[in-house]
């Protein structure tokens, strides 16, 4: 028990530590995020940037050194989870898009689909968007033609969010047979 409690103090810390330092790395990517790359690897570049300093901060202060590496896991598994919760969520929820458009006031279902296939689709580059970082990503290719095909490791990709999809029982839109 004695030990529980420094470990215990160590984590609360470390998600503190890991809050702040995420929360300043995510405003710092709207200043300087690396021009090309998508949101999410500018994204996924600073938890490793936030985890590091944390790693950093660990080794100087010889915070619980015989714990180093769990603490730092922790750190770095409580900067994805706010990454993977709150700026992805809303940089491409379909939800925060419809609440936005209703906080403009009162519209009917067809004014809200229509909304949603001129601004998110055609105006905000859905595609095109999703297109760059698969094709970043190494799933698709581009033909000579100037149609799409999946790569090997699309396929291997595709696979794998199909049987999740089944695991979780998600939305069969996105992920069909």
């Amino acid at each position: 028990m004695k030990r529980f409690i420094p470990l215990l103090k160590s984590y609360g810390w470390l998600a503190a530590m890991a809050a702040v330092i995420q929360i300043f790395l995510l405003l710092f990517i709207n200043v300087a995020s690396i021009s090309g790359l998508p949101y999410l690897y500018n994204g996924v570049l600073y938890i490793v940037i936030a985890t590091g300093l944390i790693g950093g901060f660990l080794a100087w202060r010889k915070l619980a050194s015989d714990l180093n590496l769990i603490l730092l896991s922790f750190a770095c598994v409580i900067n994805l989870a706010y990454f993977a919760l709150i700026p992805t969520i809303v940089d491409r929820s379909i939800s925060v898009f419809v609440m936005n458009e209703l906080a403009t006031g009162p519209k009917t279902k067809d004014e809200l689909e229509k909304a949603f296939v001129d601004d998110f689709v055609y105006e905000g580059g859905a595609v095109p968007k999703r297109i760059f970082e698969q094709s970043l990503s190494g799933n698709i290719i581009q033909l000579e033609d100037g149609r799409y095909q999946l790569t090997g490791s699309g396929h291997g990709t595709v696979g794998i969010f199909r049987f999740l999809g089944k695991l979780y029982n998600t939305d069969k839109v996105s992920i069909k047979e």
